[in-house]
């Protein structure tokens, strides 16, 4: 990670190492069973749990005299488990008596309802900012006290509308007041622009990287399709970083970079 900040001057605000309770909480969300998937619920002694409390510290004071309490949150492609940081995030942040709300901003491919046990994703944001709900009538109570949910709601043709209308800068605007912090799970920056949009309405933006998995090229375009954004773009959160054996050497975790959109897909 020295390489990361030393070559792109980008901090690094938290490390995460790889836990094999996640792991097999993922395997659960994929297969959509039901209940709570949270980490930091499940395992609140896992070490990834310890460097997510860290990563709240962090935000605490660098956020101190933010304009506003929205994060944002994204990576370079996916796969890399930004929708894991924002969930968890989330839930820590509730669990030290925050009011937060946590938006799956990803209307391409956002799966963050099954990480609370919801199979259907229709009632959400897409009907918020198509302007057939109010924002109120989708929040969802999850079982963490202080955390709410909005879901994708129903995939729509091209998200890129949505966000860029009037009511999305109406609901920003809205949620920023109701709630102590407001999280945006956002899609990836490489495939698609719509992180960029999203980000021009949230005072601090979070890049997710995964342990081994990108080129140098991959974060430093990421950097520069951020940079019209100001300071926005507080650091890098490294995740998935994995002990292969006592003396502390780290293993390379790989994913697949295809990311094919689905509009049926629950």
């Amino acid at each position: 990670h020295r390489i990361i900040e030393a070559k792109l001057d980008l901090p690094i605000l938290v490390t995460i190492p790889h836990s094999e309770v996640q792991k097999k909480l993922e395997r659960a969300i994929q297969e959509k069973a039901p209940g709570l998937h949270l980490l930091t619920i499940q395992d609140p002694e896992d070490l990834a749990t310890e460097s997510l409390r860290s990563l709240r510290t962090v935000l605490h004071f660098s956020m101190e005299r933010s304009a506003n309490k929205i994060i944002l949150i994204t990576g370079p492609s996916p796969g890399i488990g930004k929708s894991f940081i924002a969930a968890n995030l989330g839930a820590v942040l509730a669990q030290a008596g925050e009011r937060v709300l946590l938006v799956d901003a990803d209307l391409r491919k956002g799966k963050l309802h099954r990480t609370f046990g919801i199979n259907r994703r229709a009632g959400g944001l897409s009907e918020v900012l198509s302007g057939r709900v109010d924002w109120k009538v989708v929040v969802q109570k999850t079982e963490v006290p202080g955390l709410s949910l909005i879901s994708t709601g129903v995939l729509p043709p091209d998200p890129l509308v949505l966000f860029m209308s009037s009511r999305f800068e109406e609901f920003t605007g809205q949620v920023s007041k109701a709630f102590d912090f407001v999280i945006f799970d956002a899609p990836p920056l490489l495939p698609v622009t719509d992180s960029i949009v999203i980000g021009s309405k949230a005072e601090t933006i979070l890049l997710v990287a995964k342990y081994g998995a990108h080129p140098l090229d991959e974060l430093r375009t990421c950097q520069n399709r951020l940079k019209n954004l100001g300071p926005r773009l507080k650091g890098c959160v490294f995740n998935d970083i994995k002990l292969v054996s006592v003396g502390g050497l780290y293993g390379y975790y790989k994913y697949d970079y295809n990311y094919k959109y689905s509009k049926t897909e629950a």
